[in-house]
């Protein structure tokens, strides 16, 4: 691969870097600059920032957007006997230093260990498990000022090589609430050194006074953004390409937004023709999309994107693990079963997502926001900087880079020029992906995996909707064939009936839901007011993405299936829940407005 490519890619993740670092809402209006800037110079057309309210209170879909947030200066010191200090945390300095959303503070306080009854008026060392933000919220409510942690996540740092990491931090960005509440809470992040010698010494009978001087503003005036902007095809129809950005490091998130435009950037200057138009994108993960989807202000529709992918840290895989997922259960379709086999030929290993990302990166592939084909194109295994002050620019792996440049490039080539031979071949790679998936299913897993297989196959004739009914002829007949041979498959296989330990119960039982809210699930618009929720769905309210259970079923809810079937469906497709929970979900989601039942109008 040409050299060049990679010095570039390096070179725009750290124009990027050196304002996404910092973090706060005047940061990333830069980066949108910054991104928008390297988008028109690649020759994207219809370049855009959509903007949407960080004001701690707006929600789209349950998912709230966080207050804006800026920072002057944060410092943390300690105070010696004699009044003076020794400052050795600073944000200017190191800005994974000091936990999002910490709110303005300047006090001193004594260091206590998190075992400790008495909390009030100390600031907490957590040094012995990843902290969250339900766990720091219970040290604050009894009393704690603050809280400082020297805990990485991964387990690289015991293994040699990593001994660098016991200098690193680790940046948390779901501790500290994202929501208005009174109070002065604020959290600094510390390294394993650090800790190890605060808890030595705080065992041996030591009092340690700490000083934190945090200078920040919490306001609404800062924005949530997606960036967009398209590389012209010859037609209107549309490969998305999307990444996250606006996060602290180097490979997570800019290396996968910058490795796809470079993509592009090589499409434009070597005049390569593309039947279909590119659709790039940046956002600010799952909440951006979501936004988007909810705010009747969509650029672009789905039914014109054939296919998508979410590109997400590139960089570095010393596992050499691509995690790729799809749109399985509730959109089976052809995009990871393209992408697995483009990854293996490259030699890397496939994981494939059932859970985590796959769900909430991949909005446009759920059926009420256009069923779009979708995978992810995450590493993420293999990192030991993942989220980390040690996530710069000089740590990524240039091999990983221009892997990730080729298949990536293979995928969006292979799809923008895609013709009727073309969905014949992905046609026959899905049914052969169907025919493992369909042995392994247990015997009574297999009729749902039959029907799944029957909708992946259907996905590649995508391809050819717009096209000629002379292309289309084949692809149906590839289609028929694939189905054919899966139907004739299943039929030999010995096979039981999914049968649910109890009986759906209820005059609701025949009801079908509507959900109203376009794309994922999530119930952290209730965690400041938790008294708006039945007490029996209380532990279902956490932040970041709704259970899997719940993210599933509100993905079900296209109007097609009744209660009673969505609650088989999510035991087969193996999202388990409990039939008091279930109900009790589902009329909490009515009140809400979250889903309607036509059948009552």
């Amino acid at each position: 691969m040409d050299k060049a490519i990679i010095d570039r890619i390096i070179s725009d993740i750290s124009f990027l870097h050196a304002s996404d670092r910092f973090f706060t809402s005047k940061a990333i209006a830069e980066t949108c600059k910054r991104v928008e800037t390297l988008m028109r110079e690649v020759g994207l057309e219809d370049v855009v920032t959509y903007k949407f309210p960080a004001d701690g209170k707006t929600s789209y879909g349950g998912w709230l957007m966080p207050v804006s947030w800026d920072v002057e200066e944060a410092v943390l010191a300690e105070v010696a006997a004699d009044g003076k200090e020794k400052i050795f945390r600073k944000y200017t300095e190191e800005p994974c230093s000091l936990m999002l959303y910490s709110r303005p503070c300047n006090k001193k306080a004594f260091l206590a260990l998190p075992e400790e009854e008495d909390l009030k008026g100390k600031i907490v060392l957590n040094d012995r498990k990843f902290p969250s933000m339900k766990q720091t919220l219970q040290w604050l409510e009894k009393g704690a000022a603050g809280v400082i942690s020297s805990v990485l996540g991964g387990s690289y740092m015991g293994q040699n090589g990593y001994e660098y990491l016991r200098d690193a931090c680790q940046w948390l960005n779901f501790c500290m609430p994202h929501w208005n509440m009174p109070g002065d809470m604020f959290g600094f992040s510390i390294t394993p050194a650090q800790g190890e010698k605060f808890r030595k010494r705080l065992e041996n009978g030591e009092q340690i006074l700490l000083h934190a001087d945090v200078r920040t503003t919490i306001h609404d005036k800062g924005f949530i953004p997606f960036v967009t902007g398209v590389l012209k095809g010859g037609s209107p129809e549309e490969i998305a390409v999307g990444g996250h950005l606006f996060e602290y490091g180097a490979n997570d998130n800019a290396s996968g937004p910058m490795t796809a435009l470079a993509i592009l950037r090589k499409l434009k200057e070597n005049n390569i023709p593309l039947k279909r138009s590119v659709r790039f994108y940046c956002c600010f993960e799952v909440r951006a999309m979501q936004a988007l989807l909810n705010s009747g202000n969509v650029p672009f529709h789905a039914e014109n994107i054939l296919a998508g992918v979410d590109v997400d840290m590139v960089g570095k895989a010393l596992d050499k693990v691509v995690r790729t997922g799809g749109s399985r259960p509730f959109n089976p379709a052809f995009a990871d079963v393209l992408m697995n086999e483009i990854v293996e030929k490259h030699c890397y290993f496939v994981r494939q997502d059932k859970v985590d990302f796959s769900p909430m990166d991949n909005l446009f592939c759920e059926p009420s926001s256009g069923n779009v084909p979708y995978t992810n194109f995450l590493m993420i295994t293999g990192e030991p900087d993942y989220h980390k002050s040690t996530d710069t620019p000089d740590r990524l792996r240039r091999i990983d880079l221009e892997n990730s440049f080729a298949m990536l490039e293979e995928y969006i080539l292979r799809l923008c020029n895609a013709d009727s031979d073309t969905a014949c071949e992905i046609a026959q790679k899905v049914e052969e992906d169907c025919r493992k998936r369909l042995t392994e299913a247990s015997s009574d897993r297999k009729e749902r995996i039959l029907k799944e297989s029957f909708a992946a196959l259907r996905s590649t004739f995508r391809m050819v909707r717009f096209a000629a009914e002379k292309e289309q002829i084949p692809v149906r007949e590839r289609i028929e064939k694939g189905r054919k041979n899966l139907q004739e498959l299943y039929e030999t296989m010995e096979k039981t009936s999914f049968v649910l330990s109890t009986h759906f119960p209820g005059e609701m039982a025949s009801l079908t839901p509507v959900k109203t809210v376009k794309g994922c699930f999530s119930t952290e618009k209730y965690m400041p007011e938790p008294s708006l929720v039945p007490e029996k769905l209380l532990p279902e309210i956490h932040g970041w993405c709704a259970s899997l259970w719940l993210t599933n079923l509100f993905y079900f809810m296209d109007g097609k299936h009744t209660l009673e079937e969505l609650y088989t469906l999510l035991h087969v497709s193996h999202f388990p829940v409990e039939e008091d929970i279930f109900m009790e979900m589902v009329l909490f989601l009515e009140k809400e407005g979250m889903i309607r039942f036509p059948e009552k109008e």
